[in-house]
């Protein structure tokens, strides 16, 4: 797998920009503000039949012994006008975690996820996860850490790792959001610098959306 480079003004970490954004299931740079964040407690749903353009992507793990032992997914698809269409929506749970070997520089670590089955998230919308998800945490890329000031909930004084994701059916590389235990976003603790990560539950938060 080639190695890939930061492309800006999208904030995707991607191959090949032009087949990112042809895929349907590339990244967006739609950002998930104070006003649109996906757990802003909106209470729309989708009985007008919008249409989902992009979705943010929150997820749990619990680590033991260094090692993810299971967890939870979180998809929430948004409008164009921005508003979140299930606002109801359970976790995915992860039926399996498969620890992977580092495909990129400046990971610390990397895994693929099996997820359960959903063909919808509510009523008229599709699950734009149709495979396994990998998902990693790393260094902080600089265009997420400028974004934190605008995401309701993070900061920059958050001592956060940066989150890193591929798409099932996908080779590009994305850096999406922040991943940290929960000291973390209690503002204590420092960015995880190695391998194996500390014990306990790790939540990896999105900063950006992924284009349905």
């Amino acid at each position: 797998m080639k190695h890939c480079t930061l492309i800006p003004l999208v904030f995707a970490i991607a191959c090949d920009l032009e087949s990112a954004s042809k895929s349907g299931s590339g990244f967006d740079s739609g950002m998930a503000t104070d006003d649109t964040s996906f757990d802003s407690g909106l209470d729309e749903d989708n009985a007008d039949g919008d249409e989902p353009v992009w979705w943010a992507l929150q997820a749990e793990l619990v680590l033991e012994k260094g090692l993810a032992t299971g967890g939870i997914v979180t998809i929430a698809p948004i409008s164009g006008e921005s508003v979140q269409l299930c606002p109801d929506t359970e976790p995915i749970t992860i039926t399996t975690i498969t620890e992977q070997p580092i495909p990129y520089e400046g990971l610390l670590t990397w895994w693929r996820l099996e997820l359960e089955l959903i063909d919808e998230l509510c009523p008229g919308v599709s699950n734009p996860l149709s495979g396994p998800l990998y998902l990693g945490v790393g260094e902080m890329d600089p265009n997420i850490s400028a974004a934190l000031s605008a995401v309701e909930g993070l900061s920059t004084s958050m001592p956060l790792n940066g989150a890193y994701a591929t798409l099932p059916n996908s080779a590009e590389l994305f850096v999406f959001g922040v991943a940290g235990p929960e000291a973390a976003y209690a503002k204590q603790g420092k960015p995880a610098e190695k391998a194996p990560l500390e014990d306990g539950l790790w939540r990896i938060e999105p900063v950006y959306w992924f284009g349905y």
